[in-house]
């Protein structure tokens, strides 16, 4: 029964996303413009099911466990028609999942820590739990994000904070 409230925000992240999208592009959103389709995908009035799949990738980038499916997510983010309408961590984690390398990862990391979207915390704590590639039982490893191991502090702090985590402690 505990899991009920995650699974119940689970199945609402979509509709959710796709909310605040339509709202952000200045769509007058009303309740007789929310409906669910056949197909069990929730569909916003006249903004279409474009909108509802561009929801769905933004849950499968945000949660999806698969790296391969978060790119996948991040790359349709990323090509979305209405790019001024997408909330801004969205955009930044988009970014940050389709970067190359701790400099190009970087400043998308700062930006995040700047925004302080507690809705980022998931995938910046991804990135801060990889730890060290290569080597032999941990002999010549070496860590892929050193560059901004600071970096990552502070915005996992900030996001923490934001999250509402009395323990802002860096992991």
């Amino acid at each position: 029964k505990a899991s009920q409230p995650g699974l119940l925000i689970h199945h609402l992240m979509p509709f959710l996303v796709a909310f605040e999208c339509a709202l952000l592009r200045g769509s007058d959103l009303k309740p007789a413009n929310i409906m669910l389709t056949m197909e069990n995908q929730i569909k916003l009035g006249d903004l279409g099911l474009g909108h509802v799949a561009l929801a769905q990738d933004a849950d499968s980038l945000l949660h999806a466990e698969q790296r391969a499916r978060r790119v996948a997510a991040a790359r349709v983010v990323l090509a979305y028609a209405h790019p001024d309408a997408l909330p801004a961590h969205l955009r930044l984690v988009a970014e940050l999942e389709t970067a190359r390398g701790c400099r190009d990862k970087r400043p998308v990391v700062v930006a995040l820590g700047e925004l302080g979207d507690a809705r980022a915390l998931e995938s910046v704590e991804r990135v801060a739990a990889v730890r060290s590639s290569g080597g032999v039982f941990g002999l010549g490893a070496s860590d892929p994000y050193e560059c901004m191991r600071d970096e990552l502090g502070v915005t996992l702090g900030v996001l923490r904070v934001a999250a509402g985590f009395v323990d802002a402690g860096v992991r």
